[in-house]
C-alpha cells in the first residue's frame, strides 16, 4: 500500500481541523414516536452523514448528506 505523501498528510490534517468535531461515533436519540440515528460512513472517496429515522412500527426513513468529497480514503484510488 502506498504511503501518503506530504500533500495527502496536509489534506488529512485540514480534514481533521474542519470536521473533527462534527464526525462522531454513531448516536441515537428519541424522536417523536421512534428514534433518530446519526452515523458517518465512507462511500468511495467521500464521507457521508447518514440520518436514519426509525419509527416504533419499524418504518425506516434515511437521508444522506456529503460531509467531504474527493478524499484519498481508499488505497489505490
Amino acid at each position: 500500500m502506498p504511503k501518503p505523501g506530504a500533500a495527502d498528510l496536509a489534506k488529512r490534517e485540514k480534514f481533521g481541523k474542519d470536521h473533527g468535531k462534527e464526525i462522531t461515533p454513531p448516536k441515537a436519540t428519541a424522536s417523536g414516536a421512534g428514534f433518530e440515528v446519526v452515523a458517518f460512513q465512507v462511500v468511495e472517496q467521500a464521507v457521508q452523514r447518514a440520518t436514519v429515522h426509525v419509527a416504533r412500527d419499524g418504518k425506516v426513513k434515511a437521508q444522506f448528506a456529503s460531509v467531504a468529497a474527493s478524499l484519498r480514503l481508499v488505497a489505490g484510488h
